[in-house]
């Protein structure tokens, strides 16, 4: 009886060790991350006149657009739109039209 008993034991104790072994760990964010640039949906028509031209130039059919401040105040705009070949493409301008990134 008490080789069963000690037998159960060694098969209990191994389990929890295979099962703990198996357990998710835990991973840490680092604090010292980039923070994430945050864009807001715009109306289309809301997009200064440099950037429409911009785009008119590009020859591309404006899909959706988002905006956010950059450091210096200046409004960066984050657009898609569909190219030529109905490819979706993101660009990224200045208020004044200038292509970014």
């Amino acid at each position: 009886m008490k080789k069963v008993l000690v037998l159960f034991l060694g098969m209990v104790i191994s389990a929890s060790m295979m099962w703990a072994d198996n357990a998710p760990k835990k991973v840490e964010k680092s604090t010292e991350d980039k923070p994430q640039t945050v864009y807001v949906e715009v109306y289309l028509n809301d997009l200064s006149g440099e950037v429409l031209d911009r785009l008119a130039q590009e020859g591309a059919l404006l899909k959706q657009a988002f905006m956010t401040y950059s450091p210096d105040g200046s409004r960066l705009y984050k657009v898609i739109v569909l190219s030529s070949d109905l490819k979706e493409k993101v660009m990224y301008l200045t208020e004044d039209g200038r292509v970014v990134g």
